[in-house]
């Protein structure tokens, strides 16, 4: 079959297998003939992929010759499905008809490969299509670039002249290189300048203000230098070169180097501000007089303010004077009871001298009396809060059920006396004495506000205070701890809140002129503070009134130490010491010698500090120096400092009438050494123990220093 088709003018290749047809395929045979048995047993699987994959222009042409066996036929149809353009020969055949069958198959094949030609030089023709197209939209777009460029740039240049025209801005160029400048209209009506007059850098200087010209010169120079290439802003003074007007410029600039770094150009704007600067003028103008209106008008109310001040004060020193005259008429009743005991008493005992029992009574009653005076001193030192409290554990039951007993007979019989206490309640830490005084006072002031008829209720309840923790509220002053509560609660009228704003200021008073000083509260929380405790008060209009009173529980060592005063006997020195004492009172030195001398103490007694230190400078012998802090001439601090210095280590007593703080005395080094200080009314038997106490185990003292 190969030499026949070689004969009709064809190149014949025979191929063993389907792996060399597949080849001979891939090198563009233009036709394949193939014998069925030859595709049989799986060989046409390959083939029929081939046939797949073939691109969109080829349909390659087989011819496939075949017999007549009948058991092939279902196997030739596969064949026929898997080549796809296939022609089939029937075995035998004569060789015309192999020859026709291969040539056109042949032709078949070749105006295949005719499409793919035109279809590669349909697409070569259309690449260059595109790249012509692409190439000319390009050249289309950068004309277009080109186009928008220019309009944006016409657009933005009217821009900026419509909005430099209405912000009143003028341009300016300066060409450093050619040594010329280009100034619009506007910018040379700021220097007075016609518009269609031409101008230099000399037309520029010439039209500063010569108190302007050099640091606006210096401001210019700094931009065009290539170290510093500062930005060029300055304001400044013109005067118009035709019209001689003064204005005021603001000049913005910068320089534009070139590539060795030398200035070529200066570019910026100027604006007028002449009109912003006058602004400016007339407000600090104005500013000026408003400073001097408002210095004038707050010495106007300085002075208004003082003279309100000096009218108030005169006010309330009337009214401190009208209460102090109460109070001072309160005191002197209260001292001249006092007194009235102490001379009645001290007249008895002279007129029955020889009769010892009843002399000791008579003198138990003015000591009595002289322990009421000292009480009337602590209350009023108490109100100052300047006291020295004698604080002791107080048996609140005990306490509150006395003053039940005393309420009830001195507050009238319309007034019902309840106490309140709470099972096992601790002792409080006070000065009983003080205690009850406030008590009474607030039981009074209890009874007032009920017009006599009422009830009043004292409670007494252990609270522990834990202040920021939520809970009851407690006043300001109350630090964390265990107190107990004391409460004086009425039936009366009550407070509005005006009232109760003010109830504890000293002097403020509800009642009427002559009814009340204004001090009662106000001694009252001075006392608890005092005591390391404090006051509040609750209070409403129609719902009575309720003072409540913290004060701290008493610590079991203060329990322990706590001994009830009573006469006890003198303590006796172990030898008679001797003991210098100074007081310029005579009575009172006497007295005092009197106790000190029965406590068996040699005293040596003077009137004054000088006499004192001439006896210390004699050599005298002195174990213990006592002195009043109050006297003529050097003062008892001085006293016992320049008897320390001659006597190094002498032991001293310092004895006031007044508040002073021990501990300031002692903190400010104003006395060194053993020292203690005892306020007046003193105990004999009091002095002779501290005495005895300074002077346990100290060194002999009696000799000079």
């Amino acid at each position: 079959m190969a030499e026949q088709i070689g004969r009709a003018g064809l190149r014949a290749r025979v191929c063993g297998d389907v792996a060399e047809l597949l080849a001979e395929l891939d090198r563009e045979a233009d036709a394949a003939l193939i014998a069925e048995e030859a595709l049989l047993g799986g060989s046409a699987e390959a083939l029929g992929r081939w046939v797949s994959g073939q691109p969109a222009w080829s349909d390659m042409p087989f011819v496939l010759l075949t017999n007549h066996d009948q058991r092939l036929a279902l196997a030739r149809e596969g064949l026929l499905r898997c080549l796809g353009n296939v022609s089939l020969l029937e075995r035998p055949l004569q060789a015309i008809t192999l020859t026709s069958a291969a040539l056109a198959a042949v032709r078949a094949r070749r105006r295949q490969y005719e499409v793919r030609a035109h279809l590669e030089e349909r697409e070569r023709t259309a690449l260059d299509l595109q790249d012509l197209v692409a190439a000319r939209t390009r050249e289309l777009e950068a004309a277009n670039r080109v186009l928008e460029a220019e309009g944006a740039l016409r657009e933005s240049e009217a821009r900026l002249r419509l909005a430099t025209e209405a912000a009143e801005v003028g341009f300016w160029d300066v060409d450093l290189v050619e040594d010329t400048m280009v100034w619009p209209p506007r910018v040379k009506g700021m220097f007075g300048i016609p518009a269609d007059v031409p101008v230099t850098m000399r037309d520029f200087y010439e039209g500063l203000h010569p108190d302007d010209r050099e640091a606006t010169a210096a401001a210019f120079a700094a931009a065009c230098d290539p170290n510093q290439r500062a930005l060029y802003d300055v304001e400044y003074r013109t005067v118009g070169k035709e019209d001689g007007a003064i204005r005021w410029v603001a000049a913005k600039g910068r320089s534009l180097f070139d590539e060795e770094g030398c200035p070529v150009r200066v570019i910026g704007t100027a604006i007028d501000i002449t009109a912003r600067k006058m602004a400016e003028a007339a407000l600090a103008r104005s500013e000026a007089e408003l400073r001097s209106l408002n210095e004038l008008l707050e010495a106007r109310v300085r002075e208004e303010v003082a003279a309100r001040e000096e009218a108030q004060a005169r006010l309330a020193q009337a009214q401190r004077m009208e209460a102090l005259g109460q109070l001072a008429g309160g005191v002197a009743h209260d001292f001249n009871n006092v007194l009235q005991a102490v001379s009645g008493g001290a007249r008895l005992i002279e007129g029955r001298s020889t009769e010892p029992e009843r002399v000791r009574r008579l003198a138990h009653m003015i000591a009595e009396a002289a322990r009421r005076g000292a009480s009337i001193t602590r209350r009023l030192l108490a109100f100052s809060r300047r006291a020295d409290l004698q604080a002791e554990p107080v048996d609140v039951a005990m306490l509150l059920e006395d003053m039940r007993e005393i309420l009830s007979h001195t507050l009238g019989a319309g007034i019902q006396v309840r106490v309140q206490t709470a099972p096992a309640l601790p002792p409080l830490l006070a000065d009983k004495g003080q205690l009850e005084t406030v008590l009474v006072n607030l039981a009074a002031n209890a009874r007032d506000a009920m017009d006599g008829a009422g009830a009043i209720t004292l409670s007494g309840i252990l609270e522990q205070s834990k202040r920021g923790e939520g809970g009851a509220a407690y006043p300001a002053t109350l630090k964390a701890g265990s107190y107990v509560k004391l409460s004086v609660s009425d039936t009366g009228m009550g407070m509005d809140t005006a009232t109760l704003a003010r109830v504890a200021e000293p002097f403020f008073t509800t009642k009427p002129l002559g009814k009340g000083t204004g001090l009662g509260l106000a001694m009252a929380r001075g006392f608890a503070e005092q005591s390391s405790g404090a006051l509040a008060i609750e209070s409403s209009p129609g719902r009575g009134t309720t003072i409540r009173l913290w004060f701290p529980v008493a610590s079991a060592d203060a329990i322990a130490g706590h001994h009830p005063a009573g006469l006890g006997s003198i303590l006796q020195p172990e030898s008679r010491a001797r003991v210098l004492l100074v007081d310029d009172e005579a009575l009172v030195r006497e007295i005092t010698t009197e106790g000190l001398e029965a406590a068996g103490y040699a005293v040596l007694s003077v009137g004054n500090a000088t006499e004192a230190i001439e006896l210390l400078d004699a050599g005298e012998a002195v174990s213990l120096l006592i002195s009043d802090l109050s006297m003529p001439g050097m003062d008892g601090i001085a006293l016992i400092r320049e008897a320390q210095k001659r006597r190094p280590g002498l032991r001293a007593i310092l004895l006031t009438g007044f508040a002073t703080d021990a501990a300031e005395l002692a903190v400010s080094g104003a006395i060194q050494g053993a020292f203690t200080l005892l306020r007046k009314p003193v105990e004999p038997s009091v002095l002779a123990e501290r005495a005895l106490v300074l002077l346990d185990g100290a060194p002999d003292m009696e000799g000079p220093g």
